[in-house]
């Protein structure tokens, strides 16, 4: 299997924060964060695989 570039598996994803997102001092929560970061990886993961 040859490996892949840096740049084709790369993933931008945009997300809304919202109120709930953030505490009381407008700080986002850090699960919030991770939960964002680990759906990232699972999508770039996703390119990884070879067709099946």
């Amino acid at each position: 299997m040859e490996g892949k570039r840096v740049q084709e598996s790369s993933v931008t994803l945009s997300h809304v924060m919202m109120p709930q997102d953030a505490n009381p001092a407008g700080n986002i929560h850090g699960g919030v964060i991770m939960k964002h970061i680990d759906e990232a990886a699972g999508v770039v993961e996703g390119l990884g695989v070879g067709p099946s």
